[in-house]
């Protein structure tokens, strides 16, 4: 090797978040020094793609960061605020360069990482790294999209018998990607599986697992809205099977009130949000308005409604890390 080439010493990886607490503020500091460091060095280094791009340390500590710091909480970033926030614009640049490699790593272009660095960087910069490997990288995106569905179907139509904590951290990442990718939640609502597995499991769930396929309902189908070419034929589609689902638990001998499709239209501005997005677009707003008016009348009565205002509850449970959602840090 050239030895005018920059050799740098391999990056140590982010610890795991339940060391996190037990390492001293003094070893922190040293952790963030060096992760800075050599972070910055590999991001000026002009020979970025001969040397960082095949130093695995680099991209095993930026799959480490995002995945751990997902996890922690508010307390551990009061602490270390400005130092995270420094290495945070740095890991997003490094992050963005390997994901325009002709073949970048693949732990960076699965859902799951996706959904982390959405978390981490905060929407509009986790939608920059979505778009990105949407774009340049098609092919993985969409296979990492099929096994994301395949796995949420399966671990729903499990239900009780599975592993819960296991199904409400996968909804709880999931939701990140649907949010800053409408490609991802389009792609789980094609057909009616996916709706069908999460009004299956919600009839049998706790109520926190209850609140947590909520916000993944609502989050798929204003995903059909949104994007370059918005599915409001789909949206219809899925619109009218939410209906027959309704009509089929009023029926039953399970009470009326207590179905997905009733929360979805009294806890939550799904209605009013499809039907001003369909009026933008200008398309299916005489379909829409029918089928809207079949779901109104879901709707819990006042008496009925113990269900928290969504925006409200959807407000306060949202994690201190997330940047704002009209900041960018870069």
């Amino acid at each position: 090797m050239n030895p005018k080439v920059l050799q740098l010493p391999p990056m140590v990886s982010f610890p795991d978040k339940d060391w996190c607490h037990s390492i001293s503020d003094e070893e922190w500091e040293v952790y963030f020094n060096s992760w800075i460091f050599l972070a910055e060095a590999h991001l000026s280094n002009s020979d970025f793609l001969k040397i960082s791009t095949r130093d695995s340390s680099v991209k095993n500590f930026i799959v480490s960061y995002v995945t751990q710091t997902a996890l922690l909480d508010e307390l551990f970033f009061s602490k270390f605020s400005e130092k995270l926030e420094l290495l945070r614009k740095i890991c997003f640049c490094i992050c963005y360069k390997l994901l325009e490699l002709k073949i970048p790593p693949p732990e960076l272009t699965c859902w799951d990482f996706l959904a982390d660095a959405s978390k981490v960087f905060g929407r509009i910069n986790g939608k920059k790294l979505v778009k990105l490997v949407n774009e340049e990288n098609h092919s993985c995106y969409e296979t990492t999209l099929t096994q994301l569905k395949a796995l949420l179907i399966k671990e729903l139509n499990t239900g009780i018998k599975g592993n819960l904590v296991k199904l409400e951290s996968n909804l709880k990442r999931s939701n990140y990607l649907h949010s800053v990718s409408p490609e991802a939640a389009q792609f789980l609502m094609a057909g009616s599986d996916y709706a069908d597995a999460l009004i299956s499991c919600y009839k049998i769930m706790n109520p926190p697992l209850r609140r947590i396929i909520l916000s993944n309902m609502y989050i798929c189908l204003i995903g059909l809205t949104r994007g370059e070419t918005p599915m409001i034929s789909a949206l219809l589609d899925q619109l009218y099977l939410l209906k027959e689902a309704a009509e089929a638990h009023s029926t039953g001998p399970l009470n009326a009130n207590d179905s997905l499709v009733s929360e979805l239209v009294t806890a939550t501005p799904i209605l009013r949000s499809i039907k001003q997005r369909i009026k933008e677009t200008g398309s299916g707003l005489k379909r829409a308005e029918s089928i809207l008016s079949s779901l109104e009348k879901f709707r819990k009565s006042s008496r009925n409604a113990n269900s928290q205002s969504f925006t409200k509850s959807k407000k306060t449970r949202k994690p201190q890390n997330i940047m704002p959602d009209n900041q960018s840090i870069v």
